[in-house]
């Protein structure tokens, strides 16, 4: 079922801003003593989980691609089975990624689409050698869904709504139509939240909450103009 985690292997920063991938692609850091063709399957896995995030530069935070993978896949995302130690070094070795942001709040990135497009090619040429998961992909939004909760966040305070609050607060918005986030095959309003286009998340786990991002202004949305608190 698709879902949005928690927690991640990328919560310390560097001071840096973004990073680059490594020009030939596996040479990384923990380059020496992997095998190759693990590592190509690796790579090829990630890249087919997360193709449609990527190449519509939809945020990808470090922190939650864990768990992401997991839940398309069943598996958990295995770099450190190659001698990774982190999951940025295994990202920089793709071939057109990068990384933006610091902390928490870093975030994968398609760079260069004309080289990861070329190692897609690469990959397919080698299909026969190359074993990917089968990945159950979220289903499209529902407009109507994705109009009301544009409208919801729009006129909340601050344009955000704590994860904690958020059924409460949807209930208080639309009393007679139901968040029915289980039919539409998510565990929990959380993974629901995270395939909503135009929200991101910030804060941890004891104060998550969910914002509408501040260059989402195209949409329409009738609604009352009161904020919901």
């Amino acid at each position: 079922l698709p879902g949005d985690g928690e927690e991640g292997d990328e919560a310390e920063s560097d001071g840096e801003e973004m990073y680059e991938d490594s020009e030939d692609g596996g040479e990384g850091d923990g380059g020496a003593g992997r095998s190759s063709q693990n590592i190509l399957e690796q790579q090829a896995s990630f890249v087919e989980c997360f193709r449609e995030e990527l190449f519509a530069q939809r945020p990808l935070l470090l922190s939650q691609l864990n768990n992401l993978y997991k839940m398309r896949s069943g598996e958990e995302l295995p770099y450190k089975v190659s001698g990774y130690e982190k999951l940025r070094d295994f990202l920089l070795d793709i071939p057109g990624l990068s990384l933006m942001g610091r902390g928490n709040r870093m975030q994968v990135r398609l760079g260069d689409p004309t080289k990861l497009e070329a190692f897609q090619s690469s990959c397919q040429a080698q299909r026969a050698e190359v074993n990917t998961p089968q990945f159950r992909m979220p289903k499209p939004l529902p407009e109507g869904l994705l109009r009301r909760l544009y409208e919801l966040f729009l006129h909340c305070e601050n344009n955000e709504v704590p994860l904690r609050n958020f059924l409460k607060i949807w209930n208080a918005t639309f009393p007679t139509e139901q968040l029915a986030y289980r039919s539409l095959g998510f565990r929990d309003v959380r993974g629901l939240l995270s395939q909503v286009p135009f929200i991101e998340k910030v804060g941890g786990k004891t104060d998550a909450k969910y914002v509408l991002r501040r260059h989402d202004g195209a949409r329409t949305a009738q609604a009352n103009p009161d904020p919901v608190s």
